[in-house]
């Protein structure tokens, strides 16, 4: 039944509809996934750090305990963001 109503609406690949010439000209620039959750835009990844937050950005890499600590870091310095406990220089909030 389906198939059936997918083939009066899109025709075969030999002899599209109207419509399915149309959706297939549409050419897609793939999925877009924003790389901020929505706060402040001016806060991006383009910004500049001091020597002092380059240090404990370091410093908070190396001493992860796990891999996915260490890459959730990478992937917010490299966003432009940096926890707070790296600027304060103490210990990681449990979540």
């Amino acid at each position: 039944m389906e198939r059936k109503k997918a083939e009066e609406l899109f025709g075969t690949s030999e002899e599209p509809t109207e419509l399915a010439t149309k959706i297939m000209g549409v050419k897609s620039k793939g999925f877009a996934v924003p790389s901020t959750n929505g706060a402040d835009s001016s806060y991006n990844k383009d910004r500049i750090y001091t020597d002092d937050e380059k240090r404990r950005m370091r410093a908070a890499i190396q001493a992860a305990s796990s891999l996915a600590e260490m890459a959730r870091l990478e992937k917010d310095f490299a966003e432009g963001k940096i926890p707070a406990h790296v600027l304060q220089g103490g210990e990681p909030m449990e979540t």
